[in-house]
């Protein structure tokens, strides 16, 4: 008699990631799109631009997987799904519609699949992990203050035609990745081996996976998380040791980060003549520093966007970018003329270290 193993799988996504405060009331929902199943989860009472303990109080999160005969979902206490599928080797096709707090018996969203018997083919599986904001940072530039809707907005007209796009894009944007992993792999250890590769690897993704894309397809902006720190937004002495892979990547990359300090400062929100410490105090709100009181460090990061400017127009060949810009260039030149030689009591991008003086 022949014989076979089965395998099933099951994978749920916790309730947690909805917001920092265990506290919170959350909600959700189960549904499907496009071929692809999904459990939508949120807050129930949103707080746009907030954080609790670094996580935003706002947003929709979604869990997807393709929704196929095999498939079955099932959402309820961690214990019970898990339990479910202990047991049964599958899940309810069920949903509890209980919401409640985040730490009340903790809501868990699951799928899970029967693969089939073990053979020589590979099986696999695609999940898909979103987050979904209209609106994603608030922004004080040329206008004034105001929300930035998020990026997607300009691509999609519903949330579910983003998460749908998404989720069936995996095998072109694995093949882009997969693409850009071996360019740096191969540059890496051209330069100086494999131990630099590890560094470059893991750094790219660090500095990629702070940022966020918002606007709209005609003015889009880069803001960039102060991660492991305070939150502050496009702090320019991290901006200034992330540049290099913007540069790399794409030198556009520089200039969408870039431009929206430009932008609020040639539009007198900044009051010191010399060039402002970060956009904003806590992500994400990029609404500046009018009553110049940011971090002071003036010396490192006029110097910093001096070198940031001039590498993205010798990069991407934009000399007009250093004309637009001029009148601040030239204020922050004449003060590392008239400031460096003796400069006053500051920090520098060590601030844990204190002040220089």
């Amino acid at each position: 008699m022949n014989q076979y193993l089965l395998i099933r799988t099951v994978t749920d996504d916790s309730i947690e990631w909805v917001s920092g405060d265990r506290s919170a009331i959350a909600e959700w929902e189960y549904g499907t799109t496009n071929g692809v199943a999904y459990h939508k989860v949120h807050r129930q009472t949103q707080l746009a631009f907030s954080q609790v303990n670094e996580q935003g109080e706002w947003g929709n999160w979604y869990w997807a997987t393709d929704a196929t005969n095999g498939m079955s979902y099932q959402s309820g206490p961690d214990t019970v799904v898990r339990g479910q599928f202990s047991q049964n080797g599958k899940l309810a096709n069920s949903g509890d519609t209980s919401f409640r707090a985040v730490s009340s018996n903790w809501p868990v969203f699951g799928f899970s699949s029967d693969l089939g018997p073990v053979g020589s083919s590979p099986v696999s599986m695609l999940f898909s992990l979103g987050l979904t904001q209209d609106e994603a940072v608030q922004f004080a530039g040329s206008s004034d203050y105001g929300p930035l809707p998020s990026l997607w907005k300009s691509y999609f007209d519903t949330e579910l035609d983003a998460l749908s796009f998404f989720h069936h894009d995996y095998s072109t944007s694995s093949s882009v990745a997969t693409a850009f992993d071996n360019r740096v792999a191969t540059d890496s250890i051209a330069t100086a081996g494999q131990d630099y590769l590890t560094i470059t690897s893991l750094s790219a993704r660090q500095a990629f996976g702070a940022t966020q894309l918002c606007g709209t397809q005609d003015h889009m902006y880069l803001f960039l998380k102060e991660i492991s720190s305070n939150g502050n937004m496009n702090t320019v002495d991290v901006v200034f040791p992330a540049y290099p892979i913007f540069l790399y990547t794409n030198p556009e990359f520089l200039k969408l980060v870039l431009d929206p300090l430009y932008e609020n400062q040639e539009a007198g929100n900044y009051p010191n003549d010399y060039a402002m410490h970060d956009l904003g105090s806590n992500y994400p709100n990029a609404t500046g520093h009018s009553d110049g009181r940011d971090e002071k460090m003036p010396l490192e990061e006029c110097g910093n966007m001096l070198i940031m400017t001039l590498a993205y127009a010798q990069k991407s060949g934009n000399n007009e970018y250093l004309s637009a810009h001029y009148d601040l260039l030239k204020q922050w030149t004449s003060y590392l003329v008239e400031d460096a030689l003796y400069p006053a009591n500051q920090i520098s991008t060590d601030d844990f270290a204190g002040s220089l003086a």
